[in-house]
């Protein structure tokens, strides 16, 4: 019988700020967050994609998604995203985006540990 926490449990952690130890009590081998500037995970709920949107939606006053949509490209949203709301996208096993010092601290310590195993993104530079 595994020791993990059901469904329920493991919804209500991706609804709350992000923790280290909560995270590696309720999952394994799962790693879906964003870093914001700041150098703050959050849990990419639901998706990295639609996290992302929304961040970019808040500064510009969107009020619809597809107000967002419309300025990204069609190829390497993404990386648009990251690049336009200053955010890193992280799994597992890799990051997009670039990190400022701050970003880089906190993926350091998802790697410290052991949830990140991916290698470093490119530096930001904070001018």
């Amino acid at each position: 019988m595994s020791s993990l926490p059901g469904a329920s449990e493991q919804q209500r952690v991706l609804r709350s700020p992000f923790d280290i130890e909560t995270h590696k009590a309720t999952f394994v081998n799962y790693l879906e967050v964003c870093i914001d500037e700041g150098g703050t995970p959050h849990y990419a709920v639901p998706s990295h994609q639609e996290w992302l949107v929304r961040k970019l939606m808040r500064p510009r006053g969107f009020v619809e998604q597809g107000q967002a949509w419309d300025v990204l490209p069609a190829c390497g949203c993404m990386d648009a995203l990251c690049e336009m709301t200053r955010c890193v996208a992280v799994w597992n096993d890799c990051a997009l985006g670039r990190c400022n010092a701050r970003q880089r601290l906190a993926l350091r310590r998802l790697k410290e540990a052991g949830l990140y195993r991916g290698g470093m993104p490119r530096e930001r530079s904070e001018g």
